[in-house]
């Protein structure tokens, strides 16, 4: 039933009787002391309500007010003192909210810095561990210095709360906490008291749960570090969940300006908390703001944010001053900061600070803009259609996805998008169009592949993005339409390269890859798809300065080959950052230049394709010349630490973890490089050169048989004869 509350008599001293009133002098052992404290006890357990217009807190809440004390800053005060925690309407929602959630669902909190949450956690988990016996709970961190926090919160309760509650501690470190006592009975030592425990463990790098623990509650503080939130829920769902039964309680959180690796996963979560059985809880900065004597620039007066009288933000106020701070801090690093410590939406709680190279502040607001996406979102799969008997017949005797592809391809199938949010990887706004009529095909597909050989769902990712150009008038254009971030494992049954395939047959487009990545290459020639492969493109009037004279793909092994394509994305997100509808995209783009960022690379090739085709995008762009030497732009594959990798002489030269090159080979490799009557006949020649080598080694066997001494001195010998 909904309270009316008159908030001119509202008094939230009310709800601290123990701290605001005189507690009778009972001594103990006595009924009247056991009387006043089971009274206390009671209220702890079930709740309290001081007067009928005023609402009723829970037991927790009351037992935080009542017997807890935390660092906090009382009014007039500069520094924070030790002091029994005030009312606040922020803390009676979230312990409503928690009291509500157990035994039935979990809770994901999204909330601003310094906002006093963690106490309210801390607290919670106290609460469990001194009021049922036995009782388990865990605490899940995302980095060690946030568990710490935590633990010292929990100790800081245990050690300073009213001595009628205090218990005996007989683990007290930052991996568990336990409420018992040692004690000896017939010369057996036992243990007494509580035996309740909170355990703490850090999910970083491993996402890992409490294994083999039933937990009554689990805390994962600041969620948004994790390296992987929701394999950590996942891993830690069978503690406080027995099939369909939930018998814990989950309790997630996430403080803007601390959502980092984990965003991703925090996010998905967020908006589908239905899915992990979860409730969403916003709290806005104007839930709680405190501030004292802010000056009020229509009046003149000063005024306080927060009411300690009522435990109530005048929001109003508050969210002046909150944007009043923001437009002054527009234009400068402190802008987005400020976003992401003091939201006011939803959105504000996922916008990046740290980023790279590009316009960190139009994209952050192109992430806020998303909702108003004016084309429908749509995820799945592609897949070959036909109802030709015979390619069904070659098909069922496939043995893996290229042999699928290349009978699919040669026999003319079609591909269709089937809509699929569970299994489906790619992910697109605006379906193909017929460009028969058009001069060029508007859409273009850029892509950032892989080589090395790795467990599938390890690695790098694979990132293609198809592009849409100008296809006239009153039409979309300037735009990402469809992306795949997938990684497979780089074999004759990879899914990314069999997508991004399909993805180019779908859209009827080329695919511009960076040129030593030879295994996606490989995938479409060997299919019979160089159709849908990009010749090299020729940017020499545009600055791009290149020598290498590869078929397909274009040569990026340098940091002179960044530095153009960061010039690129610069431009592209300057003029159409309001074009991009995708949030991963987004993301990687903010990572561009300081984290791995595949679908920024990917981005990138599509801004040299296009930079071919519409040569005016490059007006504007800083030029830069550096042709730099030559020998150092050339390279070589060499096998390193078990994996086969592309290495210029630069890179060797430079002081990389290279091997030492003592000879420099031609400017391109003639194996991957050359194709048809071409390739023929190199081949040809390196299997007449092996087989010329074969047969020196057969006649040292003869002569010298495996005496590799005697193959040795004689050829010093036969050196000093020549020199």
């Amino acid at each position: 039933m909904k309270v009316n509350i008159d908030w001119n008599k509202f008094d939230g001293q009310l709800y601290k009787p123990l701290e605001n009133m005189e507690i009778p002098d009972y001594n103990p052992g006595t009924i009247s002391y056991d009387d006043f404290w089971d009274d206390q006890d009671h209220k702890c357990l079930t709740g309290f309500k001081p007067r009928n217009f005023m609402p009723k807190i829970t037991g927790v809440h009351y037992f935080y007010l009542n017997m807890c004390n935390i660092e906090l800053m009382v009014p007039g005060a500069t520094r924070k003192t030790m002091g029994s925690p005030f009312y606040r309407e922020l803390d009676r929602t979230l312990y409503n909210e928690l009291d509500d959630a157990k035994n039935s669902h979990g809770l994901i909190v999204g909330k601003p810095r310094r906002v006093g949450l963690s106490w309210y956690g801390a607290s919670a988990c106290y609460y469990e561990l001194l009021f049922y016996r036995g009782n388990k709970l865990g605490v899940a961190a995302g980095q060690d210095d946030k568990a710490q926090d935590f633990y010292e919160k929990v100790k800081y309760l245990i050690e300073n709360v009213r001595e009628e509650y205090r218990s005996s501690v007989s683990t007290k470190n930052s991996d568990e906490i336990r409420l018992s006592y040692k004690h000896t009975e017939n010369k057996q030592e036992k243990e007494g008291g509580l035996q309740s425990s909170m355990y703490m463990k850090t999910m970083y790098a491993k996402p890992t749960g409490f294994e083999g623990k039933s937990l009554s509650m689990v805390v994962f503080e600041e969620a948004g570090l994790f390296e992987d939130i929701i394999a950590a829920y996942k891993s830690t769902e069978p503690c406080f969940k027995d099939g369909a039964n939930q018998f814990g309680t989950p309790l997630i959180y996430g403080t803007g300006g601390e959502i980092d690796k984990g965003s991703k996963g925090y996010k998905i979560m967020w908006n589908n908390p239905e899915k992990y059985n979860l409730k969403k809880i916003f709290v806005s900065s104007t839930d709680f703001y405190p501030g004292d004597n802010i000056p009020d620039e229509k009046t003149g007066k000063k005024i306080s944010f927060f009411d300690f009288k009522t435990g109530r933000t005048n929001k109003k106020a508050a969210l002046d001053y909150i944007i009043k701070e923001r437009q002054e801090k527009e234009g400068s690093e402190g802008y987005v900061k400020h976003i992401q410590s003091y939201p006011v939406k939803e959105s504000d709680i996922f916008i990046k600070n740290s980023g790279g190279l590009l316009n960190r502040k139009k994209l952050n607001a192109q992430k806020n803009n998303l909702d108003n996406c004016p084309y429908p979102k749509t995820i799945g799969r592609l897949e070959w259609e036909t109802n030709d008997s015979q390619t069904k017949s070659l098909v069922s005797r496939a043995k893996n996805l290229k042999e699928i592809d290349k009978v699919h391809f040669n026999r003319g199938s079609k591909i269709k998008f089937v809509e699929d949010n569970d299994l489906g990887t790619i992910n697109k706004i605006l379906d193909p169009i017929d460009h028969s009529r058009l001069p060029f095909n508007p859409d273009i597909i850029g892509t950032d592949s892989y080589d090395d050989d790795v467990a599938e769902g390890t690695g790098s990712l694979g990132a293609s993005i198809v592009y849409r150009l100008f296809s006239g008038p009153n039409k979309e254009y300037d735009l990402p339409i469809a992306y795949i971030l997938d990684r497979g494992s780089s074999d004759n049954d990879d899914e990314f390269y069999s997508n991004t395939f399909r993805l180019a047959v779908y859209y009827d487009s080329e695919m511009l890859l960076e040129h030593t990545k030879i295994s996606i290459k490989n995938y479409f020639l060997d299919i019979n798809g160089e159709k849908h492969l990009k010749a090299r493109p020729d940017l020499g009037e545009h600055g791009y300065n290149s020598r290498a004279v590869n078929q397909y793909g274009l040569k990026m092994p340098n940091q002179y080959a960044f530095n153009f394509a960061t010039r690129l994305l610069k431009a592209e997100v300057n003029q159409n950052w309001n074009n991009i509808w995708f949030e991963e995209i987004l993301d990687h783009l903010i990572e561009f230049g300081e984290n791995n960022s595949d679908l920024g690379s990917a981005y990138a090739m599509c801004m040299f394709y296009k930079l071919e085709m519409f040569g005016e995008i490059s007006d504007g762009i800083e030029d830069s010349h550096d042709d730099g030497d030559v020998i150092n732009d050339m390279g070589t594959w060499v096998i390193e630490n078990g994996e086969y990798k592309f290495v210029t002489y630069g890179q060797a030269y430079q002081g990389d973890d290279h091997n030492d090159f003592s000879s420099k080979e031609s400017i391109f490799d003639p194996e991957y490089d050359l194709v048809g009557e071409e390739k023929r006949k190199y081949l040809e020649s390196q299997t007449a050169a092996v087989n010329k080598v074969k047969k020196e080694r057969e006649e040292v066997l003869e002569r010298y048989g495996n005496d590799i001494f005697a193959f040795t001195i004689e050829e010093h010998k036969r050196n000093i004869n020549n020199n």
